[in-house]
């Protein structure tokens, strides 16, 4: 279930993907549950997905340049097909 899409004007330049995970921990509402985004500089887009099925979400940020965070997965970006 997709919770947030952030596409910036530069999006379209971007070449490397950075994928995080994170555990909700199990309540009995989500009303007002706080998914806590990180924020990076230069990033060129952010999706997060939420999974109800096994409380969790992940987060996929963009970037046009290497980010120094490397503790999660990286992707290197190698085609994106995009409706202009």
């Amino acid at each position: 279930m997709t919770t947030k899409i952030e596409l910036n004007d530069n999006f379209a330049q971007n070449r490397y993907m950075l994928e995080e995970n994170f555990i909700i921990p199990a309540q009995s509402q989500l009303n007002n549950f706080d998914f806590r985004i990180p924020k990076y500089q230069y990033y060129t887009g952010q999706v997060v997905i939420y999974n109800p099925d096994k409380w969790a979400y992940a987060i996929f940020t963009f970037f046009k340049d290497k980010p120094t965070k490397a503790n999660q997965n990286l992707y290197q970006v190698l085609h994106l097909s995009l409706d202009n």
